[in-house]
């Protein structure tokens, strides 16, 4: 009879131990909680980072079309759109089909940008950015993706090179919100 108490006694422990282990489990496995007035802000701020036209971005990782990401940390880059003109220098790893003869190598420009469009991303959790530009003889497209938490993406189309992506984050936007 005592024993029985004790396997009774011993069960109800364990029972409520494993309940009080995946309570803990849930719990601290459960994703944020993220209300949908709080995800239009957060994207409400975001186009109102791109719509006012002065904001800057520094890349830590290069994704060339041939393989492998690159790590930029040390390595000068910027990219900074102000208003209608673009301040670009990015570094280029990948192939260049014809033409820069005698250029720095890398995608560098200050030029007005043109046919710019600014819409919501895919599920609703980012701004895209798109435009062209010109690099002496080649033509350039971007892609530049902000998400909520101030990381950004660029792809690099261009009429002479692969397709390079850059990622990063904004380093500063005219009205440090």
């Amino acid at each position: 009879m005592k024993n029985q108490a004790y396997l009774n006694i011993a069960r109800k422990a364990f029972v409520l131990s494993l309940n009080l282990v995946l309570l803990l489990v849930v719990v601290s496995c459960g994703s944020s909680f993220q209300t949908k007035e709080s995800k239009e802000a957060e994207l409400k701020k975001i186009s109102r980072i791109m719509e006012g036209g002065t904001f800057s971005i520094e890349n830590e990782w290069a994704y060339p079309f041939s393989g492998s990401r690159i790590d930029l940390i040390g390595n000068p880059n910027f990219f900074k759109i102000d208003g209608d003109s673009a301040d670009v220098n990015l570094p280029y790893f990948g192939v260049r089909q014809f033409g820069g003869f005698g250029d720095r190598g890398g995608i560098i420009f200050n030029e007005p940008i043109t046919e710019v469009s600014i819409e919501q991303g895919k599920n609703a959790k980012s701004m895209v950015m798109k435009f062209n530009a010109k690099q002496g003889t080649e033509n350039l497209q971007f892609y530049v993706t902000i998400f909520p938490n101030n990381r950004t993406d660029i792809s690099v189309n261009s009429s002479q090179r692969d397709i390079i992506s850059y990622q990063g984050h904004i380093r500063s936007t005219q009205k440090d919100e």
